[in-house]
């Protein structure tokens, strides 16, 4: 499959096909830095760390509207779903003609990765039960929205 799109994008200037082994990581670090948007367009995927991290990078992600790249894409407000080739390269050529959606996009992709993914916002809600617990009177900690979902 590499050697059919290396060969169909070989007399493209602006295409770069790469064959990266596993241990690439910062040259895929470099290359999500360097990029406009990232593109994911799995037919099935989990959780998969290449849409998070382009979200923390503020990169736009146009991703397949599969399970795991729907729990981090939100369509319109961190990035693009799209389910068909023609979708795709649509929004492509959208989000490369319209650099303030980019930077929108990608604003919102890195708070939504801080809000719900990262380590922090477990240990958030795991001081706040608990904080819940040890002073159930506290008018201030029942009015928190986590808490409020604990309540009988």
């Amino acid at each position: 499959m590499f050697e059919q799109v290396e060969k169909a994008g070989k007399d493209d200037p602006d295409l770069f096909v790469l064959l990266l082994p596993p241990t690439s990581h910062r040259a895929i670090n470099s290359l999500q830095r360097g990029s406009t948007i990232v593109l994911q367009k799995s037919l099935k995927e989990g959780f998969g760390l290449t849409v998070a991290e382009a979200l923390w990078k503020k990169k736009p992600v146009i991703g397949g509207n599969v399970e795991g790249i729907r729990l981090q894409v939100i369509d319109g407000q961190t990035g693009l779903l799209v389910s068909a080739v023609k979708e795709t390269a649509s929004q492509i050529n959208f989000l490369m003609q319209n650099a303030e959606v980019v930077q929108e996009l990608g604003n919102r992709g890195k708070q939504h990765v801080l809000q719900n993914f990262l380590i922090t916002r477990h240990l958030r809600e795991y001081l706040t039960v608990i904080a819940q617990l040890l002073f159930p009177e506290n008018p201030m900690l029942r009015e928190m929205p986590l808490v409020k979902s604990f309540q009988r």
